[in-house]
């Protein structure tokens, strides 16, 4: 080992592993056991009427929610925008592609 730049290699791939060792420990360290954690093949089902789900949410003072728009006006919602004059821009996919 008297040429440096094998030494360099050398030292570079052992930072590598000794880095990589590193994260993995803490990864088994901090990760949880989630062996009792179980899911509800059956949840309840609960639907909202537009505005009850409004009466759910909560806004700062000063603040106001309006409902713009809902089913059956829109029925399959992906994407919104804001236009330059306040306009709300709504695009729906009624099929599937």
């Amino acid at each position: 080992m008297n040429n440096p730049f094998v030494f360099r290699r050398y030292t570079m791939w052992c930072r590598f592993f000794l880095i990589l060792a590193w994260m993995f420990s803490w990864v088994s360290i901090f990760g949880q056991n989630r062996s009792d954690f179980k899911i509800n093949p059956d949840p309840a089902g609960s639907t909202l009427t537009p505005e009850d789900s409004l009466s759910t949410i909560r806004v700062p003072d000063g603040y106001r929610l309006e409902l713009v728009a809902a089913e059956p006006m829109i029925e399959e919602p992906v994407c919104m925008a804001w236009g330059p004059n306040g306009e709300l821009y709504v695009a729906e996919m009624r099929t599937y592609m």
